[in-house]
This record gives C-alpha cells, structure tokens and sequence, in this order.
C-alpha cells in the first residue's frame, strides 16, 4: 500500500468524516503538478466540481496528517507583491517524480525542517515564505528569523547563473545572505554583483549548516 493510499482510506477516513475518498485521491494527484507554483483553490474547485470551502478543508486535512505544508508570501515592502496565494510542497518528496519539482521540494524541505527545529528548541523564532510579485519575478525561499529577513534562497536545477530577482528582492527587504542552490554535486562559489555576495552551491555545502 503506497503512502498516499495509506494517507487518504485509512488516516483521513479514521480521522475525520470525510466521505468522498475518491475525490480526495484525485487532488492528491493534482497537487503533484502544483508543487512550487502558487496554489489557486478556486482551480482545483472546478476541476474537482466540490466547493472552495471542501477544497479548503480538504487541504487543511492534508496539512494535520503531515502530508503536505504550505509556504505563506511575503509582502512587507515588495513592490506589486502577491500576498494571499500559498505555496505548496509534499513532506515526502520522493515520489515526486518531476526532477526540477522534486529539487525544489528537497530543498524547501531542509530549510522547513529547520524552522521547526528551532521553533521547537528555543533557539529563534524561524518562518520560512517565499516572495513573488504580480509580473512573476520571485525567489523560492525567505528565511525570516524573529521576524526579519534572514536569508533569501533561489532554487535552480541546473543553472548557476545568479537569479537577478535574488538582488531585486534583495535590495528591497534589506537581506544580506544571498544563496541559489543547484542540483550539480560539488558547486561552491562566490559571485559578487552589486555590491552583494551570492553563494552559488549544491546541497552538501550548505545543508549541513541547517
């Protein structure tokens, strides 16, 4: 029996009084294909014909029985910010079968982990939320730390040239720790480029310090 299976006719069926399982199962599916986009409900309404509110407390079932998280915008001082649409990831990504997806949820992952380890222990008050404005420019991750920017992290499967939406965003929120993360073993750089430092690296070089 696959996790997902497990998930939805045994956990979410002892759990709560969901009856439509069947329909359930098939947003699981398309949540497959919305992993690292912005979540529309009102999308997934119509192409499961239930309402926003079942959509809604479905997705929240979801979130309790830890099968999937969600990423909330960040818009304090982003110019034409997006402020309502969540992002969301699965916490076991390896089923996730879309390379580039799979990368981008492997990632938000670790840094999520974190937060909640510190949350957990004390040692900081740790957020994670991604920022994207209304012409599409965006950065994957925004690490805030007892509420201020921390670190900004742009996620690329292949491409170690720097995201200039990282400098963007950057400048507007005041952050000074500036990484994209690639999926190509053994990366380590520093790039300098307006006055700011990026760190260009693969998993194992930063991970471990999370």
């Amino acid at each position: 029996v696959s996790r997902k299976e497990r998930i939805t006719r045994e956990d979410i069926r002892d759990l709560t009084r969901i009856q439509d399982i069947d329909r359930l199962e098939k947003l699981v599916e398309l949540l497959h294909y919305k992993i690292g986009s912005p979540l529309s409900v009102n999308s997934l309404r119509e192409d499961l014909q239930v309402s926003f509110e079942t959509i809604e407390s479905w997705l929240e079932t979801l979130v309790r029985v830890y099968y999937v998280y969600f990423l909330k915008p960040f818009s304090n001082k982003i110019n034409r910010a997006i402020r309502k649409e969540r992002k969301l990831y699965f916490w076991d990504w390896s089923t996730i079968t879309d390379p580039s997806a799979k990368f981008e949820n492997f990632s938000v992952s670790h840094f999520f982990k974190a937060c909640d380890r510190w949350n957990d222990f004390g040692i900081a008050t740790a957020e994670l939320c991604y920022i994207r404005d209304k012409e599409k420019r965006e950065v994957d991750i925004l690490l805030l730390v007892n509420k201020k920017p921390f670190l900004l992290a742009e996620i690329k499967q292949r491409d170690t040239e720097v995201s200039p939406h990282l400098l963007r965003f950057a400048e507007m929120i005041g952050c000074d720790k500036l990484v994209q993360i690639v999926n190509i073993p053994g990366t380590k750089k520093c790039i300098k480029r307006n006055g700011r430092l990026i760190y260009v690296v693969s998993p194992e070089n930063i991970f471990s310090y999370f």
